[in-house]
């Protein structure tokens, strides 16, 4: 037989757990400027067709006026033009871009020798899309397309069917 003591650290446990599981996962903007990064066979413009239709996302065609981008490939290349294009301050006001120039030979960033691997893509991206917030870096929506094919029609099709599962999940949001 359990004593109360356990019982009740097992009760806390279970909780807590439950809470930590809860937590909110990034929010999908209602409503907000997106940027569509170049995709593999034109599917961002069918993209834009499609989004600009429906209404979910207004679509701009200047990355920096955007506060969500959609990807199909989040690699060191996207990574690397996200900080060019959106430098992040660090704490003490200088832009990362900054800051990188002025690392220490022996660190990893400043070409030491226990650099990282580079980040090389492995094949097409295939189905994949991503959205991706601006400000936090954080994919705050992501989706996969079976069976992608890459003929217009079917591109078109595809495209209206991953606006309907950003609106699903805009509505399932509020």
């Amino acid at each position: 037989m359990l004593k109360p003591l356990r019982v009740w650290r097992l009760a806390a446990a279970l909780l807590l757990s439950g809470l930590c599981a809860a937590a909110a996962p990034p929010q999908l903007p209602t409503a907000g400027k997106l940027y569509l990064w170049p995709m593999t066979n034109a599917f961002d413009q069918y993209l834009a067709e499609q989004i600009t239709a429906d209404g979910v996302f207004e679509v701009v065609v200047d990355p920096k006026l955007a506060n969500t981008i959609m990807t199909e490939r989040i690699d060191s290349t996207f990574l690397k033009a996200m900080d060019e294009l959106f430098p992040r301050p660090a704490a003490n006001g200088v832009s990362e871009k900054a800051a990188a120039n002025t690392k220490n030979d022996d660190s990893i960033e400043g070409g030491g020798r226990d650099r990282r691997p580079a980040n090389h893509p492995r094949g097409q991206a295939r189905g994949t899309l991503f959205l991706v917030d601006v400000a936090s870096r954080k994919v705050v929506w992501s989706t996969y397309l079976k069976e992608f094919d890459a003929s217009p029609n079917k591109l078109h099709s595809q495209a209206g069917n991953v606006v309907e599962k950003l609106r699903e999940s805009s509505a399932a949001q509020r």
